[in-house]
């Protein structure tokens, strides 16, 4: 018990010595979870609903000048994005399902230091979990959010809704997040 005293005393110190940069919340919904991956799986769609007019078309262009094999060959590719199309929208429709299952309605504060982000979670016990910059794997910013990969186990993504934030403070996280 000394020991995790001394530790706590120590996580304390440590954090005193921190400046607070800023601080920033977030409150998990369907509309995080659109703002996160909706755009990206829209332009797929995009992508294959054109592949698939694009193989319609090469097919009719080869039975109409009697190419049989190309005819048969571009309508099977066809036939395959739509495959694809209709096994992808079952995908997201179901990790969507599960997202929200496991994080709608879950709120997560941030708060940013000059070298970790402290988070807490209203969906776990501990009291706050601590990220090191030095972990973060890859920053990815979106229209409405900033998506954070830190490299740990398990892999954690941390999510920044820009319009909870002002810019200063924006640029700010940007700043110690680079």
């Amino acid at each position: 018990e000394i020991a995790d005293l001394d530790n706590s005393i120590d996580d304390v110190e440590e954090i005193a010595e921190e400046n607070l940069i800023a601080t920033t919340s977030i409150i998990y919904s369907e509309k995080i979870f659109d703002s996160m991956f909706k755009s990206d799986f829209k332009r797929f769609l995009t992508q294959t609903i054109i592949s698939i007019v694009s193989y319609i078309t090469f097919a009719i262009i080869a039975l109409v000048l009697n190419a049989s094999i190309f005819y048969i060959f571009f309508f099977g590719l066809a036939i395959l994005n739509i495959i694809k199309f209709m096994i992808n929208q079952s995908r997201f429709k179901n990790n969507k399902k599960e997202w929200l299952e496991q994080f709608d309605n879950v709120k997560k504060e941030y708060y940013f230091y000059e070298s970790f982000v402290d988070v807490t979670s209203s969906d776990t016990d501990t009291a706050c979990t601590r990220f090191e910059y030095s972990a973060l794997y890859r920053i990815i910013e979106r229209d409405a959010v900033i998506l954070c990969i830190f490299n740990t186990v398990p892999k954690a993504i941390l999510t920044i809704v820009k319009s909870n934030v002002d810019e200063e403070t924006i640029n700010k996280i940007r700043a110690v997040l680079r």
